[in-house]
């Protein structure tokens, strides 16, 4: 990111001064003040939230699947993790997470592939890639997931980008009669034949962009957490603090 100086107005250090202690979303003034600045240092980047940070004088942004922080005068732009050090928190990672819980909880059925466990006790999602070496492994031992009580929503995202072999493929993935079935002949590598048709596929690639999940496969548990590739034996573990959550 190119390095860049702009100059706010004293309007929005008082609205960061004032706000600092709940971390509300600034009023509209002050994030045109924002968009204004960012647009200066990277045109187009699309704001999505704006706040006042929990270290006062930093305005906390959510913009293109990233979290940034801004001074509150505007002049100085920071990439990277907000470290409580008192508790030893990561506030970053921490609201990635909230972001990450929250808009899974209403993931539309449509924008995913299936697998449900017999007997479910915990779901996960899974954002995974047909050109991924260990997105394959984990699909290789899906039923080992289902029979710990796993339950895979998987989101599908092209690694080679829009228009690519991977991108059609997943397409037709979506379309196809049975999902499962050729999620499960592309994920070894079958092409999948068939027509285009609109589908949830565009909308899983539009969140995974708005979360800013570009590596594959990333497992996102209920509480938000997420991590790469885990056997099942390690993502139970992982589940083992959460209360179930079968549906």
């Amino acid at each position: 990111m190119k390095r860049a100086w702009v100059v706010f107005s004293g309007s929005l250090l008082a609205a960061v001064s004032a706000m600092a202690a709940d971390q509300a979303e600034l009023p509209a003034a002050q994030r045109e003040a924002v968009e204004a600045a960012l647009a200066r240092v990277a045109p187009g980047l699309q704001v999505d939230a704006v706040r006042a940070a929990a270290m006062p004088g930093l305005v906390e942004v959510e913009a293109g699947g990233q979290l940034l922080y801004l001074s509150a005068d505007g002049r100085h732009l920071l990439q990277g993790s907000l470290i409580d050090t008192v508790n030893r928190v990561d506030l970053s990672e921490q609201r990635h997470q909230q972001r990450r819980a929250s808009r899974l909880q209403n993931l539309p059925a449509d924008s995913v592939v299936s697998f449900a466990a017999a007997e479910p006790s915990h779901r996960v999602t899974v954002f995974t890639a047909l050109e991924c070496g260990y997105c394959k492994r984990f699909h290789s031992d899906i039923q080992s997931y289902l029979d710990a009580g796993i339950s895979v929503d998987y989101v599908l995202i092209p690694l080679a980008g829009e228009g690519s072999e991977g991108d059609q493929n997943g397409a037709r993935v979506f379309c196809a009669d049975d999902r499962q079935d050729a999620f499960t002949r592309a994920t070894a590598g079958a092409s999948i034949e068939g027509p285009m048709c609109e589908s949830g596929y565009t909308a899983g690639k539009a969140l995974a962009a708005a979360l800013g999940i570009r590596n594959t496969p990333t497992i996102v548990l209920a509480d938000g957490r997420s991590s790469g590739y885990l056997d099942a034996a390690a993502l139970s573990e992982s589940l083992a603090s959460l209360a179930p959550t079968p549906r």
